[in-house]
């Protein structure tokens, strides 16, 4: 079964088309990144991959329902761009307290928090309160609520955001560990490293259309290019307000 189909996928807000009758497919226990510029469509096809919002029209199927639906919600965790930590709360509480809020019993939530702290490298945080937090804690912290209720497929917007090198490594590793017990992972990321250490596939959105698809490595070769940041500068246009070179 796949994780994630979608054929024709569509969204619109009046007439403007954000996402434009799109084809994609992930199977279960892989990863898929999408990228492109800002605007080109990637949080509002995650949106709807969430069941935040529903599309205007096409097929979408996560986990082999309909994303809205509470049974395969309760499948998937999302961790986006701009999300906060609860500032009156520390890392340990806002790990169990959304664990309770997922379903899990207060023994369950007590050992998969201390779990994840563990995991994470949050040890010496626990107690720590979230409006105490660097950028880059908060969103560790914000990582250990997404994984809380183990979920089937992970819908991660810019997941080491913020992160120093090491922590971002750290959160990498974990996410290629994860992919290894068998979850789905979507992400999306502006560091093309990232993306070439964590997706088998990539989907390329530009201005709502999809203008390449495909394992990474493939479609460097297909396109004669080194990197994938040559890949994106190629497919891409640029930004109206990006700085000429």
């Amino acid at each position: 079964m796949d994780a994630i189909f979608a054929e024709r996928l569509t969204k619109l807000y009046g007439s403007f088309v954000a996402v434009n009758s799109i084809d994609f497919r992930v199977e279960e226990g892989s990863s898929f990144a999408l990228i492109g510029p800002n605007g080109a469509g990637k949080t509002t096809t995650l949106r709807m991959i969430t069941g935040l919002i529903s599309p205007t029209s096409g097929e979408l199927r996560v986990l082999g329902g309909n994303p809205r639906d509470k049974d395969v919600r309760k499948k998937m965790s999302i961790l986006p761009e701009d999300a906060g930590v609860y500032e009156k709360l520390t890392v340990r509480e806002t790990i169990y307290y959304y664990g309770l809020l997922r379903g899990l019993s207060r023994t369950d939530a007590s050992a998969r928090t201390e779990e994840l702290i563990k995991r994470l490298g949050l040890e010496f945080k626990t107690d720590e309160y979230g409006s105490k937090l660097s950028k880059g804690l908060k969103r560790k912290a914000l990582l250990g609520m997404c994984l809380v209720n183990d979920p089937k497929l992970l819908v991660l917007d810019e997941p080491t955001d913020g992160l120093d090198v090491r922590s971002a490594r750290a959160v990498r590793d974990l996410l290629l560990g994860l992919l290894k017990e068998g979850k789905s992972i979507v992400v999306t990321s502006h560091d093309m490293i990232e993306i070439q250490t964590l997706a088998r596939t990539i989907a390329l959105i530009d201005r709502g259309k999809l203008t390449a698809i495909g394992e990474p490595e493939q479609l460097m070769a297909e396109f004669g290019l080194p990197s994938l940041e040559d890949l994106f500068i190629k497919l891409t246009q640029p930004e109206p307000d990006s700085i000429a070179s």
